[in-house]
C-alpha cells in the first residue's frame, strides 16, 4: 500500500478572480457571536462537571 501525499493549497496558484471571490466571501461573512459561544461553552462545561460527579457517586456505590 502506498501513502498518498497531500500538499497545502497555495493561494498564489489560483486564478486572480477566484482569489478575489474567496477574499470577498471571507470579508463579507458574518462575524461570530463570541458572547453566545462563551455562554454555550460555560453551559456545556457545567453539564460535564455534573456528569462527572454523577459518575463518581455511581462508582462508589
Amino acid at each position: 500500500m502506498t501513502a498518498t501525499q497531500y500538499s497545502k493549497p497555495n493561494m498564489t496558484n489560483l486564478p486572480r478572480e477566484l482569489g478575489e471571490q474567496i477574499f470577498a466571501e471571507i470579508q463579507n461573512s458574518t462575524k461570530p457571536d463570541r458572547k453566545k459561544m462563551h455562554e454555550i461553552s460555560m453551559q456545556l462545561e457545567e453539564e460535564m462537571m455534573l456528569e462527572r460527579e454523577r459518575e463518581k457517586r455511581n462508582a462508589t456505590d
